[in-house]
């Protein structure tokens, strides 16, 4: 079997983007984090599949494919991408986790089954690391490394 990526940043590339299915787009959409820029940039609702680059990943082990999906400006931050992870069943995706912070990681470890997710952000003056955990419906941040 093919590795997947597990590593994704802001600018990074993407090893086998995948194009995002209409109801990922309005999922997506829908999400706060998605809503608050479109206040600046209306323009941009006709065509949101140019907001959003995709991954495929695959968070349980099965056969159902999951994505990480980062925001292209100005779905991001002013110091940091944006990115959501997303349960991608067909009619019926969810948006499991969102995160800002300058890259990610699709661990190996898991809680519930699903892998665990790392975000990492850093500035000149310091660095934060965050991991979440599946708890059974959703990603929640666990406890914060020292």
């Amino acid at each position: 079997p093919m590795r997947e990526q597990t590593s994704f940043s802001e600018f990074g590339t993407i090893e086998s983007p995948l194009p995002l299915a209409t109801d990922v787009l309005k999922v997506l959409m829908k999400t706060e984090a998605a809503r608050s820029p479109l206040v600046y940039a209306k323009d941009l609702l006709s065509n949101p599949a140019k907001l959003f680059r995709g991954a495929e990943v695959h968070l349980d082990g099965s056969s159902e494919i999951d994505l990480v999906v980062i925001g292209i400006t100005p779905m991001s931050g002013a110091d940091n991408g944006w990115f959501w992870i997303v349960r991608s069943t067909p009619g019926n995706p969810k948006v499991l986790l969102w995160v800002g912070g300058n890259s990610i990681n699709v661990g190996e470890g898991r809680t519930n089954g699903y892998r665990n997710i790392s975000s990492y952000w850093s500035s000149p003056n310091e660095t934060c690391t965050r991991i979440y955990h599946f708890d059974g419906m959703k990603y929640k941040l666990g406890k914060e490394p020292k």
